[in-house]
């Protein structure tokens, strides 16, 4: 595992509103040179071990957790508003939320 690297408290505090409101999202993350994006919604946060977590769940309800380094934007669903998490992932910025399954 890769040593962790904290997100901007900035948009540490988006993740929380998100979290707080249970927000439609999609997803982008990238891990091991690989990039997917997921519809899922932030439940909550949780710190381990010096690593922070993202805890969501997918529309059919299946939990996911995510580092929070490992994500390179999210989208909210209702207003297509992108918010670029790391500038180091290879995601594209072009790709419609709309593709997501």
């Amino acid at each position: 595992m890769h040593a962790y690297t904290p997100i901007d408290c900035a948009l540490h505090d988006q993740l929380e509103v998100w979290a707080i409101r249970r927000t439609p999202l999609v997803i982008e993350i990238e891990a091991a040179g690989v990039s997917q994006r997921l519809r899922a919604s932030l439940q909550m946060i949780e710190a381990r071990g010096g690593v922070e977590f993202g805890l969501f769940r997918t529309p059919r309800g299946a939990p996911l957790e995510i580092r929070l380094d490992r994500l390179c934007a999210v989208t909210e669903l209702q207003t297509g508003r992108r918010t670029r998490i790391s500038p180091s992932c290879a995601v594209e910025a072009t790709r419609s939320p709309s593709r997501v399954k």
